[in-house]
Formats: C-alpha cells, structure tokens, sequence
C-alpha cells in the first residue's frame, strides 16, 4: 500500500510539473514521413523520426516547418539506417527534404540533425535541392549522410545548411555529383557561430562558385579529415571554399586533388578577417586555377596565416602561386615545414606565392622542387610591402622563373634568405637559384648555400638588390652557377647604399660578361669584401673572381683569389671607383689571369690603394701580371705587398702596373721578386705624366725579368713623362730603366741579394719572401718614409724593430719586419732559427707553441704572436722579456716538437696563456705564464 502511494505520489508531480516527453516517429513510406514531419512540427516536444531501410520516393518535397503560432522550439532528430540503406530519391524533377525554423520567434532550441540518409536525384530551382535546412540560432548537424547527383540552380546542390547564430557541422557524409551555384555538393553557413566539415567526401561536384562546398561563418570555418577530388566551379574554389568574417579557417588533414576553379582556387579557397588561417597536415595536387592559387588561395585582412606541414604537388594557376597563394593585408602570411613540387605557375611563384602588406611573409623549413613561376620566383614569391619578406631553412631545387629561379623575397623594408640551399634552379631574366630586393631597406643573404643554378640575365647564383638600403651576404657559398649577364655567383647592386660580402666563397661560378665570381656594385655608398674567397670563376669579360664598383668607396679585405680568369681586365677581381676611394688589403691572389690585372685591376679617379696583400702566379694577357693599379689626377698607394712569379705575358708590368696621370703615387715597403714582364717592367712598370709625383721607398725589387734590352727594365721600369718626378729612396733593386723626360731622383739605394727565406722551389707559388735573419735588408730602411698608416708589416708584425740588435729599431726594406732572435732565432713571421744560410723552424719567434701546435699558422700561435707583437715589443720591458725568451726556447722548442705526448701536454698548459692574452688588460699574468713555460727548461735537460 505504501508503495502504490509513493507511485502516485510521484506521478502526480510529474503531472504538475508540464514536462514534455520527447516523440518517436517510425516510417516507412514518404507519406508516413511527411505525417510524422508534420506532427513533430507542432506537438511542443523534442522528436526523432526514424526511417527505415528502403528507397523512399516522395511525390512531394518532404518538408518541416513549424509556425509562429505553434512555439515549436524543439530539437528534430531525423535517422536512417544508414546512407546506402534508407535512401531518398528526387528522380530529377523535385527538391527532397526541406527543414525551415526561422518562422519561429524563438527556435533556440530547435537543434536539427539528419543522420544516415541518402540523398539522391533532388532537383530544385532554389536552394538545397537534396536537403535544405535554414534556422535563426540552433544548431544543425548533417551525419553519415549520402548526397548523389543533386541539381539546384541555385546555392548548396547537394545540401544547404544555414544558422544565423547556431553551429553548423556536416559528418562523415559523402556529396558526389551534385550541382548548386555557391556550393556544388554543399552549402554551409552560420551567421555568428562557426561551421566544421568532418571526414567528409566531396567527388565530381560542380558550382557557380565553390564546386564542392561552400562554408561561410561568423565565427569558426573548419575542414578536418576530408577528401576533395574532381570538384569544378567557373568561379572560385574548385574543391573547397571556406571564410570567416571574423574567426578563423582551418582545414586539416584533408586531400584535395584534381579540383578546378576559373577564377581562383583551384583546390581550396579561404578567406578570414581577423582571425587566423590555418592550413595543416594537408596535401593539394593536380588542381588548376585559372586565377590565383593552383591548389590553394588563403586570403586574409587583418588575421594571420599559416601553411604548415602540408603538401602541394602538380598544381596549376594561370596567375600568381601554382601550388599556393597566401595574402594577409596586415597580418602573417607563413609556410612552414611543408613541400611544393611541380606546380606551375603563368605568373609569380610557381610553387607559392606568400605575401603581406605591412606584415611579415615568411617560407621556413620547406622544400621547392620542380617547379615553374613565368614570373618572380619559380620555386616561391615572398612580399611585404612594409615588412619583413623571409626565406630560412628551405631548400630550392630544379625550379625556373623569370627574376628568381629559385626563390624571390621582395620587400620595402627587410627581404632575407636565410640558411637556405638553391641548387639546379633557372632564371630566365636574374637570379638563377634565388632573386632578393628591398627598397629602401636591407637585402640579406646569410649562411645559404646556391650551386649549378643559371640566370640568361644577371646573378647566376643570386641576384640581391636594394634601391636606398643595405646588401648584405654573408657566409654563403656560391659554387658552379652561371650567368649570361653580370654576376655568375652574385649580383648586389644598391644606387644609394652600401653592398657587403663577408665570409663567402665562390667557386667555378662563370658569367658571360662581368663577375665571374661576384658582380658588386654601389652608385653613391660603398662595397666591401671581407674575408671572402673567389676560386676557379671566369668572365667572359672583366672581374674573373668580382668585379666591384663604387663612386665612394670600395674595399676588398682579408680575402683569396685563386685560379679565376677575365678574358679582359681583373683575372682575380676587378675594382672601380669614379672619384672614391679603392683599398685592397690583408689579401691574396694567386694564379689569375686576365688582360690588365691578372692578379687584380684596380681603378679610380681618387685613390688606389694595395697593401698588405700577396699576388703571386698571375697572368695579364697585357699589363700587369700581378696587379693593375690605376687613378687618373688622384693618389695612388702599393704598400707592404709580396708580389712574385707574377708574368705580363705580351706589354708591361710583370709584377705591377701602375698609372697616374695627376697627383701622387706610393710605393713603400715591398717585395717584388721573380716577376716577368716579355716587354718592360719585369717587377714594376709605373707610368706617370705632367703634375704627377712617384715615390718609391723602402722597396725590394729584386730578380725580375724583362725582355733582353736592358734598357727594358728587369726590375723597374718609369714611364716618367714631360714635368713628372720620381723619387727613388732605400731601395734594393738591380735594373731600373727611366724613359722620357721628367725628373728621376735616387739615393740611399742599393743592389743587394736580399736573403729571402726560401726562393729555391722552380715554382714561385711556394717560395717564402721573408728575410732571413743574415737579410742585409733588415733596419737597412728610413723610418721617415713609412707611410703613416702602415705600422705593422704585411704579416701584421710591429714595423718599427730592432732587427739586427744593434739596439736601434728601424724599419726594415721590403713588406716584412723581420723579428730579431738572440739564439739561433728566424725571422719576420716566415721562419725560425737562421744559421746565416737556412731558415730552420720555429715559428717567427714563438718556438714553443709553434712546436706544441705543429704549425706556425695555428690560430693559438697567431694570437700569441700578436700579443707579443702588439704588447711585448712596443716596449722596453717586453722586449728584454722577448730577449730572455729567445735565448732559452728554441732547444726546448725542438725537444717538444720530437715527443708527441710532452706536445699535448705542454698545449694544456697553453690554454691559460691563450686565454689571458686575449684580454690587454691581463698582460703582466700572460708574461709570468710565459715564463713558466720557460720553466719547463730544467726539466727537459734533466729528461735529456
């Protein structure tokens, strides 16, 4: 009894409470559906109509829609039995199932979901011709439903899906063969709220626009999952078009293959304005655009977007991006760790084309093969018009385009290449493997490798260019590209900026006219090499290794150049300048060739200056063998040089050729030896005229040969014309021959045989100019006649030394300072121990660690070298410190050099001393540890 009172009691409350029971609909036939679609329509109850397994052929649109007066704000569930069971068939001549809320003052809650049913041969005049379902602000699901062969004219062939706030989601459905104008097999929108397409299929669908869906939100566009193939529009987005008016879009892990757009988008179009686009785990190939975007076409305001981990392969665009085609207005346009190959494009980036306005466009950790750009940027296109335009980490091979084989960065602001690599790729115009350009900003391209690419314009390798800016390159190497024009490795040119080339290397790089290596040129500023090699390059013109030109300044510092060859002037590299300044120093050019300079031309109105350098084994088909120094009324300075083996095969100049029309020229402290000129000049022919002054000092010009005349000058040849003085003071040389009439005046010099290290080797490549230490060239100079700026000796030793100890320090003749050496010692940084006759070893004085570290080259030994240089020898108390050490290390020297182990051993007691004289400030605990070294000697008589 008091069971059934609980009951009761229970049911009463119920009862009392209203609560409405959801409704079960189970049909069979389409009438039973329409009676059912009816029913829940009005009955104020959530209902799910089921329908069971058969096809279903309505006389009739199916249709669902309550009215205002029946405040039906509840859910429809309707569910097949699956999509290749309970089909619904609109036999070509009607629209199938209609489902339409927005009478509704409220349908909040009328959520709708359509489930596991096929939709097939609807036909409509209207939207949606296989399923329409438009709400105000519920949500609409379509899962595990089939749409085959629909027609509309217009949106959604297959489905239309409309929220104005709710979510929209389409699932594990199939759309095959349906027709519509926007959305071809779907149409799906949500006005405020967000739209998501999951594990879906859309084949061979057609649309005005968006062939085979269409997804519009407020908020989110998602398209995860899904498969996009054949799909056709005569608008835009072939496969796929998805866009936010201020959300994001995304499409992930999905394939999209074979679509074809019109206009634009031949795989994918999408579009966001604030929010962010994103595109990952994707793959886009053999889709064609007749616009923008082959595979994809990813447009966004102010948002950002990301490609990511995605492939692009086979694509077509008759414009700009083959594979994809990226634009922010302001935001980020980025491709990230992804693959483009054998896309094509008719216009600009035929793999990709990322670009921004005032943002950053930037390519990272990507790969560009095969493929086509007829405009900039074969492999890819990055722009930003007052941004930052990037390439880093990318690899760009086989691609063709018009400036830019490769690769075309293009900013305003800042353009970059960064540790990237371009190999195989063409230019039909510049840049074979990768085109960079900024405005009136920087061009940088940095730690980047560029082989076997070709340009038919300028660049071979890289065209950088920047208007009012900077060009930058840097650790980058350039091996093996070729240009029909200027620049066969290189081409950097800024009219109103400066161009620089730092730690670089160029090899077997070939143009058809200048620069065979590097074409570097600055109208207004300044271009500068540093610590760069060239080898192996040629030009069909000037500038074998570089041909460098600016109005300014231009520099070549620390640098190699070898083996290159000009069939004009600068075999080694060619330097120009209008009314500036040329300054070639701390370098070395071996076994060039060209018609003036073989070694190197250079050329300026202002001054012209060589020093520090080494040419040795180069070839001038005319003038100068070694070098071609010229300035037409300004100055022009050779000083601190080693020149020998250096041949003018046919006129003058074996080692040198220097001109001056007007002003002054210098040549001190250098070393010319075993240079051939077949006419006059062996060594050095300098050419001056009326209001020109020649000053040579403290020279060694010694064991050169010129034709059989003597009067041809073996050694040195003056073409001293009407009104010219020469002024010939300390110098070492055997012939000297003066042709014209201007005034020659000599004294102090002397012809003596100037004790090199080593001239012994038939090849003058391998000999050693530094002086022994029996050199009668050593304190033989005039201290007074040193230029100002050259203080310390071609190898950098302190020039003002005592080296005879007769305890004077004068300068020494010739382009080394040789370093004084109590027991036995060597000199000049070239040897060690000199007996009177031999060079011996040793290391320029710095015995123990030249025979720790097994070469006198070793950078340890060099730093060393340059405290002592710089800290010991500028005054008294180092010197007498310098004197001790040379008498006690060279025997310790030679034990350390005989035991391998007591050479690891004593380089461990280095590292302190190493790491000390790196800092000036610590000199004093440098000097102590050197003199514990010094220690060490106790030691080894006792082990002897």
């Amino acid at each position: 009894m008091v069971r059934k009172v609980l009951i009761l009691s229970v049911l009463s409350i119920l009862l009392s409470a209203n609560l409405v029971w959801g409704a079960t609909f189970n049909v069979t036939t389409p009438a039973d559906f329409q009676t059912a679609l009816n029913t829940a329509a009005s009955n104020g109850q959530d209902d799910t109509i089921n329908v069971a397994a058969g096809d279903y052929e309505p006389a009739s649109t199916l249709t669902y829609a309550p009215t205002l007066a029946s405040a039906e704000d509840f859910a429809l569930v309707i569910n097949g039995a699956g999509a290749g069971l309970s089909i619904l068939n609109g036999l070509d001549i009607r629209q199938i199932l209609e489902i339409y809320t927005a009478n509704l003052s409220s349908d909040t809650n009328s959520h709708l979901t359509v489930k596991g049913i096929a939709f097939r041969n609807g036909s409509s005049a209207s939207t949606g011709s296989g399923l329409y379902i438009e709400t105000t602000d519920a949500n609409i699901t379509i899962e595990g439903a089939e749409f085959l062969e629909n027609a509309s004219t217009a949106s959604g062939g297959g489905a239309f899906a409309s929220s104005n706030s709710g979510t929209v989601a389409i699932i594990n459905s199939t759309f095959t063969g349906n027709t519509g104008n926007w959305g071809g097999g779907a149409y799906a929108e949500s006005g405020s709220g967000s739209v998501a397409i999951t594990n879906s299929t859309f084949t061979g669908n057609t649309g005005s626009n968006a062939g085979g869906s269409y997804a519009y939100a407020g908020g989110t566009v998602a398209i995860s999952d899904s498969t996009f193939t054949d799909n056709t529009t005569s608008g835009s987005g072939g496969g796929a078009y998805a866009q936010s008016s201020s959300g994001s879009v995304a499409i992930t892990n999905s394939t999209l293959s074979g679509n074809t757009a019109v206009v634009d988008a031949g795989g994918a179009w999408t579009s966001s304005g604030a929010g962010t686009t994103v595109l990952l785990n994707s793959s886009f190939s053999n889709n064609t655009s007749g616009n923008e975007g082959g595979g994809l076409r990813a447009v966004a305001s102010t948002g950002s977007i990301a490609i990511t981990n995605s492939t692009f392969s086979i694509n077509n665009s008759t414009s700009s991006g083959g594979g994809a085609y990226a634009y922010s207005a302001s935001g980020t346009a980025a491709i990230t760790n992804s693959t483009f190959s054998i896309n094509n494009s008719t216009s600009s980036g035929g793999g990709a084309y990322a670009g921004s306005n005032s943002g950053t466009a930037a390519i990272t950790n990507s790969t560009f093969s095969g493929n086509t750009g007829s405009g900039g940027g074969g492999g890819a296109y990055v722009q930003s018009s007052s941004g930052m335009a990037a390439i880093t980490n990318s690899a760009f091979s086989g691609n063709t385009g018009s400036n830019g084989g490769g690769a075309n960065a293009y900013s305003n602001v800042f353009a970059a290449i960064l540790n990237s690599t371009f190999s195989g790729n063409s230019a039909t115009n510049n840049g074979g493997g990768a085109y960079a350009y900024s405005n009136t900003g920087t061009t940088a391209i940095t730690n980047s490798t560029f082989s076997i690419n070709t340009a038919t314009g300028y660049g071979g390798g890289a065209y950088a260019e920047s208007n009012t800016g900077t060009v930058a390159i840097s650790n980058s190497t350039f091996s093996i590209n070729n240009a029909t024009s200027y620049g066969g490795g290189a081409y950097a040119s800024v009219p109103d900026g400066s161009v620089t080339i730092t730690d670089s290397a160029f090899t077997n790089n070939t143009s058809s006219s200048d620069g065979g290596g590097a074409f570097a040129q600055s109208a207004n500023v300044s271009v500068a090499i540093t610590n760069s090699t060239f080898s192996g390059n040629t030009a069909d013109s000037y500038g074998g290794g570089a041909w460098v030109f600016s109005s300014v300044l231009v520099a070549i510092t620390d640098s190699t150049f070898t083996g290159n060859a000009a069939t004009n002037d600068g075999g080694g590299a060619y330097a120009e300048s209008g009314t500036g300044t040329i300054a070639i120093s701390n370098s070395t050019f071996s076994t060039n060739t060209g018609d003036y300079g073989g070694g190197a031309y250079a050329d300026s109105s202002g001054t012209a200056a060589i020093t520090n350098s080494t040419f040795s084994i180069n070839n001038a088909t005319s003038n100068g063998g070694g070098a071609y120094v010229a300035s037409v009324s300004g100055t022009v300075k050779i000083l601190n040089n080693f020149l020998h083996g250096n041949t003018a095969a046919s006129i003058y100049g074996g080692g040198v050729y220097a001109s001056l029309s007007g002003g002054d020229m210098y040549l001190a402290n250098n070393t010319l030896s075993g240079n051939t000129a077949s006419d006059r000049g062996g060594g050095a022919f300098l050419s001056f005229s009326i209001a020109a002054n020649a000053y040579l000092y403290n020279n060694i010009v010694n064991g050169n040969t010129a034709s059989a005349a003597v009067s041809n000058g073996s050694d040195i040849y003056l073409n001293d014309l009407a009104g010219s003085t020469a002024y010939l003071d300390y110098n070492n040389y055997a012939v000297m021959n003066a042709l014209g009439s201007g005034t020659v005046n000599i004294l102090n010099s002397v012809d003596l045989n100037p004790r090199f290290v080593d001239t012994s080797d038939a090849d003058s490549a391998n000999w050693d100019l530094h002086l022994k230490a029996s050199s009668p060239m050593i304190d033989a100079g005039d201290d007074s006649l040193v230029d100002a700026g050259m203080t310390n000796d071609i190898d950098g030793d302190y020039r003002f030394l005592d080296g005879d100890n007769d305890g004077t320090a004068t300068v020494d003749i010739g382009a080394d300072e040789h370093v004084y050496v109590a027991s036995g010692g060597g000199g000049g940084g070239g040897g060690g121990g000199d007996d009177g006759d031999d060079d011996g070893g040793g290391g320029g004085g710095c015995f123990i660690a030249t025979a720790a570290y097994g070469s006198y080259a070793d950078e340890h030994v060099m730093l060393l070298r340059e405290f002592r240089d710089e800290y010991l020898l500028t005054n008294s108390a180092g010197r007498a410190f310098v004197d001790v050490y040379y008498s006690y290390s060279p025997p310790v020297a030679d034990f350390i050099a005989e035991h391998p182990a007591l050479r690891a051993s004593v380089r461990l007691a280095l590292v302190p001393v190493v790491a000390t004289v790196k800092s000036p400030a610590f000199m004093l605990a440098g000097v102590l540890a050197f003199a514990g070294l010094i220690a060490i000697r106790p030691i080894w008589r006792r082990r002897k």
